[in-house]
Order: C-alpha cells, then structure tokens, then sequence
C-alpha cells in the first residue's frame, strides 16, 4: 500500500502536511497510512486520492489484489 502512494505524492510534488492539509486529516493519520500502519477509512482514502488527482483503485492497486 505505502509505496503506490508514497509514488503518487511524489510524482505529484505534495509533502507529507500537503496531502494531509489537502485531504483534511491530521499529519499523524496520513503518516501512518502512507507508513502501512493502518488501512484509511472509505471517506480518507477518497480524500486522499482526490488531493493526489488519481483514484483510490490506483493508489491500492486495488484491481491486482483481487486477482491473487
């Protein structure tokens, strides 16, 4: 999970404090998201692809999980 979104924030030149600003949740809780530590809530996880312009589908490769 945290390297598809570390790569989106990346790409997308956003810190750490910009997605979380952007999304609205605290700094703590998008750390530990990103770090793997706990899986966001349905209404974080839209926030935060909507603040990385990309889909919570990509940022969770969601698609190849259901696969294995």
């Amino acid at each position: 999970m945290n390297r598809e979104l570390r790569k989106a924030r990346d790409k997308a030149g956003m810190t750490l404090e910009d997605v979380a600003d952007a999304a609205g949740i605290s700094l703590r809780s998008y750390q530990r998201i990103e770090a793997g530590e706990r899986w966001p809530r349905v209404d974080e996880a839209l926030k935060i692809a909507a603040a990385l312009e990309t889909t919570v589908e990509g940022l969770w490769r969601i698609d190849e999980a259901n696969d294995a």
